[in-house]
């Protein structure tokens, strides 16, 4: 039989994950525009893997998408359908 802090684990950075995932939504839905990612990790105030991965996560599941910019160099990002429907049921206004 397992311990009990061995079936814990797991749990802390899943919900570190979730909180940066929240996070990124968040500030995507109080901004009026998509955001560059300097300007969105600026916003977060962090510029670290952490913030890439879990862009990467929310964007290979339909909450965030990248807007091509005027400059081919630099995407925007914005919500995707599902992170429409995130804000929604959060009490946020996507753009």
């Amino acid at each position: 039989m397992e311990s009990s802090n061995s079936l814990r684990s797991p749990w802390p950075e899943q919900r570190t994950r979730v909180s940066a995932r929240e996070r990124i939504l968040r500030v995507l839905a109080t901004t009026p525009r998509p955001l560059r990612w300097a300007e969105l990790t600026s916003s977060l105030g962090s510029f670290g893997d952490e913030i890439r991965l879990e862009c990467e996560w929310l964007m290979d599941h339909g909450y965030i998408a990248p807007v091509p910019a005027l400059s081919a160099s630099e995407a925007l990002w914005t919500f995707g359908d599902r992170g429409v429907a995130w804000a929604k049921r959060n009490g946020l206004r996507p753009r």
